[in-house]
């Protein structure tokens, strides 16, 4: 419980930088553009990943809405597909599912560990 716990919060803090570097002024021209940007916004898409394979059985199939195995798989392509990335791919991920994410992996934190809020 408490590994699941640690890994919640630590996906958790991954969606809300990813958010945070989504926010920062000319963003998709630095994704494209900047190296060492682009490279912060795909180590918090592997964090998300890793923290799932961390996460027990059955705490994820207790929360079915949260798309534990697309999340997984997403990580295993940034870590081993690096160089065959579709960044426009990586880029509609980041704007329009990690919003989703933050709020489905807030909700689940406030159901599971009230005390942790």
């Amino acid at each position: 419980m408490l590994r699941d716990a640690f890994c919640l919060d630590e996906m958790l803090q991954a969606a809300e930088q990813l958010l945070t570097l989504l926010g920062s002024d000319d963003a998709e021209l630095k994704f494209h553009r900047d190296r060492e940007f682009r490279h912060s916004v795909l180590f918090e898409f592997v964090v998300l990943g890793e923290q799932v394979a961390g996460l027990s059985l059955e705490f994820q199939s207790r929360h079915p809405e949260v798309p534990w195995r697309r999340i997984a798989a997403f990580r295993h392509r940034v870590a081993h597909g690096y160089f065959d990335l579709s960044l426009e791919v990586v880029w509609q991920i980041w704007n329009d599912q990690i919003p989703v994410l933050r709020h489905q992996l807030k909700s689940v934190l406030t159901a599971e560990f009230p005390r942790l809020e």
